[in-house]
């Protein structure tokens, strides 16, 4: 059974990809358009998606900074070359096993 810490952490990295594919299709409706005022308003829906974004970065890091073991993990994880606060974050919202399996358990997972 999951935790409800963990439920949220799902719930708000889904969310926050939710939020890069809109800005996905926002960029590419820029480059459709011929209209300034079309580009601009959607231009100014792009920035309040990464306002969003911003956002539910900041509640995941809090949620994982209060929790000393995810802490811990997303340290662990930030060790690799490569591997950001962001990445690190979530890894350990969409893969709660880290840790707790080895590697070829969690390669199978993913």
């Amino acid at each position: 059974m999951q935790s409800k810490q963990s439920i949220e952490l799902k719930e708000l990295s889904s969310r926050r990809a939710q939020l890069i594919d809109l800005i996905t299709i926002e960029k590419c409706r820029v480059k459709s358009h011929q209209s300034a005022e079309m580009n601009r308003s959607i231009k100014r829906n792009i920035k309040h998606l990464e306002n969003e974004i911003k956002l539910l970065d900041s509640k995941i890091s809090e949620r994982i900074l209060s929790d000393n073991e995810l802490t811990e993990k997303t340290k662990c994880i930030q060790t690799v070359k490569g591997i950001g606060e962001k990445t690190a974050n979530m890894l350990v919202c969409l893969l709660p096993e880290l840790g707790k399996l080895n590697r070829a358990e969690i390669v199978c997972l993913c």
